[in-house]
């Protein structure tokens, strides 16, 4: 791919966020909100209700995939970039599950999404020990998929090595693990993701910024992320948290998460 050709094209526009609960009784909120970001591919985290996110689909004029899942929570992809193929992988070792699409982004050029949403609660050791054998479980998966050029997005329940995230705010029971643990966080499942060779997007783009998005209403904590494999870094754009219009504030309890390809 010539650098005049990447130039000449929109960037790819991603977006990945986590509804809370299936969205109920939060709908016209969280459709104002994703509509609002106009992204070619939409990762969502704790669905649980597939009408909601086929009419959402339609309403964007996307095509829609919903995963099977472990638990009455599933993730959705939206996409209205055309789908080559599409998989799901559901052992029970995995608390939800782990979505698979390989998208044409381009005549004859592709890419993989994975969507994943990681065992809770965030913050616990012990939590995270389960977290990295469902990522080890994923990653394998994600290895023998074979694709080139791999985006792999959600909520990840664990905290990347390097931030600071404020456990003030906390509700007791967090705290006291937290306290209980000496003071340490879990942080193993992000370094496990960039031991295997790929990119923290957010932090890769935004070295000094926080990225918090979590609770949306007043952020203290970063547990949602776009990874990228080596051959998407030097593609890498854009990538933010996602903080208008104001109905994100109420509509879950996370943030979502924007990033943007320059393919």
């Amino acid at each position: 791919m010539s650098l005049s050709s990447d130039r000449s094209r929109s960037p790819l526009r991603f977006l990945a966020y986590n509804i809370l609960g299936g969205g109920r009784g939060r709908e016209q909120a969280l459709r104002e909100i994703i509509a609002a970001q106009t992204a070619d591919v939409i990762l969502l985290q704790e669905v649980a209700r597939p009408d909601f996110v086929r009419a959402l689909a339609e309403q964007l004029g996307h095509a829609c995939l919903v995963a099977a899942s472990n638990s009455h929570l599933t993730l959705a992809l939206l996409t209205r970039l055309p789908i080559i193929s599409a998989s799901d992988l559901h052992p029970r070792v995995l608390r939800h599950t782990c979505l698979r699409a390989t998208l044409e982004h381009a005549p004859g050029e592709s890419l993989t999404v994975f969507g994943v949403h990681l065992g809770a609660p965030a913050f616990t050791l012990p939590i995270e020990l389960y977290r990295l054998r469902e990522l080890n479980l994923i990653l394998n998966h994600v290895r023998q998929s074979g694709g080139q050029q791999v985006v792999i997005s959600g909520d990840f329940n664990s905290i990347a090595p390097g931030d600071h995230p404020d456990f003030s705010g906390l509700p007791f029971k967090p705290r006291v693990s937290i306290f209980l643990q000496g003071g340490a966080v879990a942080r193993q499942v992000i370094g496990m993701m960039r031991s295997r060779g790929f990119t923290d997007a957010f932090r890769a783009l935004n070295p000094n910024r926080d990225g918090f998005t979590l609770p949306a209403f007043d952020p203290k904590t970063r547990l949602d992320y776009f990874f990228v494999n080596a051959a998407l870094r030097p593609f890498l754009r854009h990538c933010a948290v996602v903080t208008s219009p104001v109905s994100v504030l109420t509509a879950s309890d996370h943030l979502p998460v924007y990033l943007e390809l320059a393919l």
